[in-house]
């Protein structure tokens, strides 16, 4: 095992750990609870709203029913317990793939801490017990399958897990970037996008969620999560500091990582290119985020990624120190047995934390008092 795979599974035992003592306090839990157990009860999709005293019978689809039935298997098996359970594992998925994203992109775990830190606590206001929260999960993994196949080479059969996750605009970009570049890929790319798409009418509710889509161009503002980012919010700040270091370092135009790699990891020579991509995926991506705070997230993964890649050579080329070589480090490896100790160390520790402290009732104390 890698030390950087080493590191992100630790990093995400951690995050569950911080995720799994949370109570949930998220009101829209109750809601999505219950659409789940009609569901269940009436054998069939939730399309008009049986709750709304002031629209009653009207017409419902978001497209979140997958979504809402594994968060009322939850509860039905572990009650809250088992609520704050799978919010923890969604998000220590989460923090497991932008951790591998991050180190992908830049090895050395002392100079990818920051950002990817920086990155983990912006999405942590989307640790609700909501459907949404497997978006940030599904978001990872397509977000660091793509990169790996981009920039190592190879990898085509992992890009077909994607099409049964479907995330399909992240592939969009992806496949954009393969065929302006006209790299062998392209192709493979294509297909896994009509599959996905195609596989996505598998869905009763595939065309729900458009209208929804919407809300992009013009959200609801009257919703908190649906306004801009708040530079004076951690997470509004933290996102700041993430697009100056982002455009820092591309205005210094430092060298970027994956050309010094090229010398120490052959495999590694697929990676040129990258400027056009990092603007294809970046820039509709922080739109997105600036659009809502809600997505802020989602821009963070790969932002998180390049700054930790660029950043150290802008600072190198500002502030060149004599002696340090500019060449890529290797990736070291951490024997079999030392790092399955290790895990498995961390794993019954973190176990242990959502025997003992997992909440068993929801935080309430927001509520008006008889609500």
């Amino acid at each position: 095992m890698t030390l950087p795979t080493l590191f992100a599974a630790l990093l995400a035992i951690a995050t569950f750990c911080l995720a799994v003592v949370l109570p949930s306090a998220d009101p829209d839990t109750y809601w999505h609870l219950a659409s789940a157990r009609w569901m269940v009860d009436h054998g069939k999709l939730l399309t008009r709203d049986p709750f709304s005293s002031t629209a009653a019978n009207a017409p419902y689809s978001v497209g979140e029913w997958a979504g809402e039935l594994v968060w009322y298997a939850a509860f039905l098996a572990g009650g809250w317990q088992g609520i704050a359970i799978l919010r923890a594992l969604v998000v220590a998925v989460a923090a497991f793939f932008t951790s591998q994203t991050v180190l992908l992109l830049q090895p050395r775990p002392l100079f990818a801490i920051a950002p990817l830190l920086a990155a983990l606590a912006i999405g942590k206001t989307t640790w609700t017990d909501r459907p949404q929260l497997f978006t940030l999960a599904f978001f990872s993994v397509f977000l660091f399958v793509l990169l790996r196949a981009r920039f190592l080479g190879g990898g085509r059969r992992e890009l077909w897990i994607l099409p049964p996750l479907l995330l399909l605009a992240l592939v969009a970009l992806f496949a954009i970037d393969a065929m302006l570049r006209r790299a062998p890929r392209w192709r493979t790319l294509l297909a896994v996008l009509v599959v996905g798409a195609a596989l996505s009418l598998l869905n009763p509710e595939a065309f729900g969620p458009v209208g929804a889509a919407g809300h992009v161009t013009n959200p609801p503002r009257f919703i908190a999560e649906e306004l801009p980012p708040d530079l004076f919010t951690l997470q509004g700040f933290t996102f700041g500091v993430l697009i100056v270091a982002a455009l820092a370092s591309a205005i210094i135009g430092a060298p970027s990582t994956f050309a010094r790699r090229l010398e120490a990891e052959p495999e590694f020579g697929r990676g040129e290119g990258a400027h056009l991509l990092w603007a294809i995926l970046l820039v509709p991506l922080i739109w997105l985020g600036l659009s809502a705070q809600r997505h802020l997230p989602l821009a963070a993964m790969p932002l998180a990624g390049y700054v930790a890649d660029a950043a150290p050579r802008a600072l190198r080329r500002l502030w060149p120190a004599r002696g340090t070589s500019a060449g890529a480090a290797r990736v070291e490896r951490v024997a079999p047995p030392i790092a399955a100790g290790i895990l498995l160390v961390a794993t019954l520790g973190a176990a242990a934390v959502a025997a003992r402290l997992a909440p068993r009732a929801p935080d309430e104390t927001a509520y008006p008092a008889g609500a």
